[in-house]
């Protein structure tokens, strides 16, 4: 009996070594191929750092983008930046009255309004900016993951297929923030992993300064992007994690003082909080549909699991896939593809967190957390554009996780095999997505030919003093340089010839577009039913776009 015992117990502990012994071993330098690559890195690292900067400037070039996009935001950006030039402050200047904007933050637009104002009515510039916040942001991901103890090896590798992530060099050539506040963000948790030094509960005066200029990259980038707000708290709840509260406390207070401007600033706004607005409808497009349940908050984040863990995650690793390029065919070996980039993606991720390096692991929790809650129209890649460098990083961690697990159940080969085949499919993704992006022929399509050139004889042949209202309406102000407003999304079509009067509108322009359906859902029927208020004074066809001036409703008179 005593025997048995003691032979279970002799298994147990045989067990318990093997499975410490296997995780010291996923651990545990590695040596072979991967050894000599980062002794090799470490020797000429000054070169590698170099050629990497300049396969960052060769990739932009090649996926640069000389038009401006059709998505809308970018003009708003352009016109806040006229705004701040003309000393206006964060203001919509394109909607009458000049209202002060209070949804997007005034980082970006600051950034542009030097160049807006050296080059007046020109794109390019403001699209080279995001391209070399780009290439800097390439050495800069180098960095951030050099502070977390990794590999040479690892960090080249990730930045370098970041350089050529054809997601990340698209949003190079845009006027989007994407990019600047993917720079800001990487620069500042690069600089708190850089001063928040393991162990070492005593900063040095260089730790010291470090940390404060990670805190000051941090807020810049909240106010690029609003749900940047969750940098500074990921960087407080890793230092309450950590037990050093007095840091933690005085880093929130800071954090609080460097927000209150702006905060204080859109309290007092005439716009109030868009974005929770936004946020309580089931569909921004449609408000009739009313505001959100809990039942369809639950659903909006099943939605957003599906569309996060099947589509992005695949699009971001593989760039060849994005949607960017082309629609992509959703195939069962594409959804397969999905949940393997997601499960490799989460391995690496909850190996990571095992080995307690947690700020840039909560960073990407929270900021995932908000894609998840955020209305699923609205859940696009561009919206995970700013972490694609960090869940590279993951998938590459995920990779090494597996490949010695491969390792360890198979042949002593079997993990290098298959990491390399993955990897070589990698890089094919990424340079046929390169490829494909600079194979794109920069044009727009006949609808938004037509938009653009019936707003550009807006502007001249239109009172200056004239009201339009369009969709997309800063895009058309940046080509008629009349103030507009967009129309209201309800059906209520004497709502809309109420709205039109009210805000005293003297035109509306009638797009042709395909891509949404608004128009013809709350615009056309207001039309359709007072056709005598509406006269056509401009036309264009294929698509037919008209320019319909408003005139006054018919008074009945009264007998004497």
């Amino acid at each position: 009996m005593n025997k048995k015992a003691s032979s279970g117990r002799t298994r147990t502990s045989s067990r318990k070594r093997t499975a410490s012994s296997a995780r010291r071993a996923a651990d545990r330098p590695r040596t072979g191929p991967s050894s000599n690559l980062n002794s090799f890195l470490k020797r000429y690292f000054l070169w590698g750092l170099i050629g990497l900067i300049l396969l960052s400037v060769v990739t932009s070039l090649i996926a640069f983008d000389p038009i401006l996009s059709t998505n809308g935001d970018n003009a708003l950006y352009i016109i806040l930046a006229m705004s701040w030039s003309q000393g206006k402050g964060n203001s919509d200047i394109f909607k009458p009255g000049e209202p002060a904007n209070t949804m997007v933050p005034p980082g970006y637009p600051l950034l542009m309004a030097p160049l807006v104002t050296l080059f007046p009515d020109q794109w390019l510039p403001l699209k080279w900016l995001s391209t070399v916040l780009f290439i800097l942001s390439v050495p800069t991901i180098l960095w951030m993951i050099v502070t977390r103890r990794e590999t040479l090896l690892m960090a080249f590798g990730v930045a370098v297929l970041a350089a050529i992530n054809v997601n990340l060099l698209i949003h190079g050539s845009l006027i989007m923030t994407e990019i600047p506040f993917m720079f800001f963000s990487i620069l500042g948790l690069a600089l708190a992993q850089r001063s928040l030094r393991p162990g070492a509960n005593n900063m040095s005066g260089r730790d010291r300064f470090l940390f404060v200029l990670a805190i000051l990259a941090l807020v810049c980038a909240y106010h690029i992007r609003t749900i940047g707000i969750v940098l500074p708290a990921a960087l407080v709840i890793y230092l309450v994690l950590r037990k050093r509260y007095r840091l933690a406390l005085m880093t929130g207070l800071a954090i609080v003082l460097l927000l209150l401007p702006w905060a204080l600033r859109n309290a007092l706004g005439k716009e109030g909080a868009g974005y929770l607005e936004q946020f309580v409808l089931r569909n921004p497009y449609n408000p009739e549909l009313g505001t959100i349940t809990v039942a369809d908050l639950f659903s909006r984040i099943l939605a957003n699991l599906k569309t996060y863990g099947i589509d992005r995650n695949a699009q971001a690793v593989f760039p060849s896939l994005s949607p960017m390029l082309s629609f992509p065919r959703f195939t069962g070996g594409y959804i397969l593809l999905g949940l393997g980039v997601t499960a490799v993606i989460l391995t690496g991720f909850i190996h990571l967190v095992r080995k307690s390096r947690t700020l840039m692991e909560i960073y990407t929790a929270l900021f995932l957390g908000v894609c998840l809650l955020w209305p699923e129209v609205w859940s696009g890649l561009r919206f995970v554009i700013p972490i694609i460098p960090l869940l590279l990083y993951y998938f590459l961690s995920g990779l090494q996780v597996v490949m010695r697990l491969l390792e360890t159940r198979l042949f002593h080969r079997a993990g290098q095999l298959a990491g390399a085949v993955v990897l070589m499919i990698v890089l094919f993704s990424s340079a046929r997505g390169i490829a494909k992006a600079e194979a794109r022929f920069p044009c727009y399509p006949s609808q938004w030919e037509n938009y653009f050139t019936t707003a550009r004889w807006c502007k001249l042949n239109t009172d200056p003093h004239s009201i339009f209202v369009a969709r997309k309406p800063s895009l058309f102000y940046l080509h008629a340089q009349r103030q507009v407003l967009n129309y209201p999304y309800t059906s209520d079509t004497d709502g809309i010839m109420s709205f039109l009067d009210e805000e005293n509108i003297d035109y509306v322009l009638l797009d042709g577009f395909s891509w949404t359906n608004t128009t013809r859902r709350y615009l056309i029927p207001a039309i359709e039913a007072n056709r005598d208020r509406f006269q056509p004074i401009y036309r264009l066809k294929n698509p037919n776009t008209w320019v319909l001036k408003l005139l006054p409703p018919i008074r009945s008179q009264e007998e004497p």
